[in-house]
């Protein structure tokens, strides 16, 4: 059986690909998940944090620590991206279980996988996504089509 690992390629149905790594808690406090994980995130608040929206100024119901390979992968593979989050995250994983997972937080990773066309997809190797669900306790895949005219027709 061949060993290609054709996941690891550029993936030309693919528009974008991204993962965020997240930590969500309703007492969390940002500056000491940074401060522990010695990682910047690239977003992050405390609940009580004020937010605008069209309707108006609202506030934060829960803390928000969170790290997106976004800008830092330039892939459209989602395996080289997953790398790239464990290559940070997995070396702190004793001290997210120890500190966050047991204070009752939300350890989660987002796959975010926008397609040039209205069929695609993507592969992740079973020992990625053995090393991702060590380190969460839950991953969402979000696929979005970019060929709105292939949506147009179909309906």
């Amino acid at each position: 059986m061949s060993s290609s690992k054709h996941y690891l390629n550029n993936n030309p149905a693919c528009k974008e690909t991204h993962l965020r790594f997240g930590i969500l808690g309703s007492d969390l406090e940002p500056d000491e998940v940074t401060r522990v994980l010695q990682i910047q995130p690239h977003k992050a608040f405390a609940k009580g944090d004020l937010f605008e929206t069209r309707s108006g100024q609202h506030k934060r119901s829960s803390g928000l620590w969170s790290f997106n390979t976004k800008s830092l992968v330039n892939s459209t593979s989602p395996e080289i991206h997953a790398e790239y989050l464990l290559d940070r995250i997995e070396p702190r994983a004793e001290t997210l279980k120890s500190v966050f997972q047991e204070r009752g937080y939300r350890l989660s990773i987002s796959v975010w996988w926008e397609g040039n066309d209205y069929h695609g997809g993507f592969t992740l190797s079973t020992k990625t996504l053995r090393r991702l669900s060590c380190i969460c306790e839950e991953i969402s895949f979000f696929f979005i089509s970019s060929d709105s005219e292939e949506c147009d027709r179909s309906t």
